[in-house]
């Protein structure tokens, strides 16, 4: 049987879409923004390449350096951060995971460029645990584009009650995949039960969540951790808005 994925957030190019919507909404120079590319040396690295680029350059203006592969782990990303820094770019961009980004901002700091040149990161960065990894002097400034809150933002009500939750249960602090995850069951078992109201226990299959449950879902809140899920036709992304976040003096803003 065919399968169908139903996507909590946005992918890898999407992502990278909206960062350079950021970007170029907030760039104040008279002339165009040039973005340094570092990429994973995998499927999901380069997702963003074949058709994200092309689009910011045509429908954004923005003008870009690389891309420069660097390994999912990599040991040492000086050679790339040196080609970006010799061909003046603005910003970079990443999507590593944060274990990647904790190497790629501490060897900025090494090279002098933190503050220099900001990295935009895909919502792998996870800024709680870059500083964690790196301290919150190295991870200054780093940017991020993500579609939950993150699990260090306690001023807002939904990581609130996430959190004493998880306190109940657990101990060690709350950690931002921790609220993806709940995200994405509070939208599983939304499906569930649209669907059981249809079709009963007794019938409940996967086609029947997808067709009674994931298709007729609009604007599903769940507790508040980010944007309410909708699935309309042709686009199974529960997230088609983000926000952007940056590590300013330890904590995420």
């Amino acid at each position: 049987p065919q399968a169908t994925i139903y996507l909590d957030g946005m992918n890898y190019a999407y992502g990278f879409a909206g960062a350079m919507k950021w970007l170029k909404g907030t760039w104040k120079e008279p002339r165009p923004p040039k973005v340094g590319l570092l990429a994973i040396d995998n499927a999901y690295g380069r997702a963003h390449l074949p058709v994200g680029v092309p689009w910011a350059e045509k429908e954004l203006g923005i003008q870009f350096v690389g891309p420069e592969f660097i390994p999912g782990a990599p040991t040492d990303t000086t050679p790339q951060l040196l080609k970006f820094r010799d061909a003046g770019v603005d910003y970079i961009y990443s999507s590593n995971l944060w274990g990647g980004a904790a190497v790629v901002v501490r060897d900025m700091a090494k090279l002098g460029l933190q503050g220099k040149i900001p990295i935009i990161g895909f919502w792998w960065f996870q800024p709680d645990l870059l500083i964690d990894i790196v301290g919150p002097a190295v991870a200054e400034g780093v940017i991020m584009i993500d579609y939950v809150y993150n699990a260090m933002e306690l001023d807002q009500p939904s990581i609130q009650a996430v959190k004493a939750i998880r306190d109940l249960n657990r101990a060690g602090p709350l950690r931002t995949a921790y609220v993806k995850g709940w995200r994405g069951m509070e939208i599983i078992l939304e499906g569930v039960r649209l669907a059981m109201d249809q079709v009963g226990f007794d019938n409940l299959t996967g086609p029947a969540v997808k067709e009674y449950g994931f298709d007729k879902m609009k604007d599903f809140a769940g507790t508040g951790l980010g944007y309410p899920a909708s699935f309309p036709p042709n686009d199974r992304r529960s997230a088609r808005y983000a926000h952007m976040l940056q590590i300013r003096g330890g904590k995420v803003v």
